[in-house]
């Protein structure tokens, strides 16, 4: 319970939003809950419900009368919020993955305005305990980071779900690492290696989330080396690398026998079906945060299950415990952009509330994966299995 109940908008109620509204009435908020599909708001939790699109005025104006907004969008569905916040003066607070040179498409927001970037799982919680573990460890740490929700019984082509909606994130973009506190960008989907998570088993690991702006952070952009790494069943990366080299990830129309398409539209289409989660599927969600510095070696591992009280997944729940707290701190960011970690110094408050939310947290003095820098198509040899008990 905070130390007092405020206004809260939380802007989308899939899986993400409906987490984040659950999370937030836990803590004694009010929460107003808006949502174009009036079937996704009939079933969510809220202490109130707007049916409308985001830019409507009606729905404009519900939200600038809230302390804090959250926004379980992605970052181009977030741009009419960000334009409010332009105008008259919110608290905004954003999951979705901003472009490298989002802080020149925020631009001057209205006086009392702000906006807390990456408040999810990656970007958010990732971030978080990096600094977390990159303080304990000391100057000049190697950080690696680790983060990826599976499906426990995968299904082919892809061996994953989309647990965000019917497509997959697999489109190009800038990836970045850092080494020896410069950013180094590298190509995504490269750098694969098999790491041995206990309690799940071989995944495979590969270049994809760390964001930019870390390289600005006094403690994070320090550090002598950070790889941040997707999480998947062996095989995706080399299974969406045909896919690229086979033209499918392109925008552009091709022509056919029956006329232009855009071969992206198709994979979407035809992927879909395989890729939809469907009722039974549930995922396991790991975050490994590892820092080893002239302090020594840390580990913090959060892994989260889907609930089978409510059918929210890992990846929901922490996402919408970490976007839940940063809107409920979001009041007292100060004007301007603002950074997720930046709002919880230390990191400890957010491991309470997972831990309470009862999700695994575990803490080490020791590396805590086994990585082996193997070629993936070895993935054939291995037979996976899920161990629900301590490590």
């Amino acid at each position: 319970m905070s130390d007092r109940s405020l206004r809260c908008a939380v802007v989308g109620a899939g899986p993400m939003g409906a987490a984040t509204a659950a999370a937030l009435l836990a803590d004694g908020h009010r929460v107003l809950l808006v949502d174009r599909d009036a079937g996704r708001l009939a079933g969510a939790p809220a202490t109130d419900r707007h049916h409308g699109d985001i830019t409507d005025p009606a729905t404009l104006d519900a939200l600038a009368g809230c302390d804090a907004v959250a926004a379980a969008l992605s970052w181009v569905d977030t741009r009419p919020l960000i334009a409010l916040a332009h105008r008259v003066p919110v608290r905004l607070v954003t999951i979705g993955r901003p472009p490298p040179e989002h802080a020149d498409e925020i631009g001057s927001l209205a006086p009392g305005s702000s906006i807390v970037v990456g408040a999810g799982l990656e970007p958010g919680l990732t971030e978080i305990l990096a600094h977390r573990l990159a303080v304990a460890a000391g100057p000049d740490a190697d950080l690696r980071l680790y983060c990826g929700g599976v499906p426990e019984r995968p299904r082919p082509p892809m061996r994953h779900l989309s647990w965000y909606g019917t497509g997959l994130t697999i489109s190009p973009r800038p990836t970045f690492r850092i080494v020896d506190g410069k950013l180094d960008r590298v190509e995504r989907f490269s750098g694969v290696e098999l790491v041995d998570v206990p309690g799940i088993g071989v995944l495979e690991a590969f270049h994809d989330g760390l964001a930019p702006w870390i390289a600005d952070d006094p403690v994070l952009g320090s550090v002598r080396l950070m790889d941040q790494k997707t999480l998947r069943w062996p095989g995706y990366a080399a299974r969406v690398a045909a896919l690229a080299e086979l033209g499918l990830l392109d925008d552009a129309p091709v022509s056919t026998v029956d006329g232009p398409v855009r071969p992206r539209a198709v994979l979407d289409a035809v992927l879909a079906p395989h890729v939809t989660p469907r009722p039974g599927d549930s995922d396991v969600t790991v975050l490994v945060a590892e820092a080893t510095g002239p302090l020594g070696t840390y580990a913090t591992v959060v892994r989260a299950g889907t609930d089978p009280a409510t059918g929210t997944t890992g990846m929901g729940r922490l996402t919408g415990t970490a976007l839940a707290l940063a809107t409920s701190r979001a009041v007292r960011a100060p004007d301007g952009v603002v950074y997720a970690h930046e709002l919880f110094a230390g990191g400890d408050a957010v491991l309470v509330r997972l831990r309470r939310d009862g999700i695994t947290v575990r803490e080490y003095r020791r590396a805590w994966v086994r990585r082996s820098f193997t070629d993936p198509a070895i993935e054939h040899g291995f037979e996976h299995a899920f161990e629900h008990g301590d490590e």
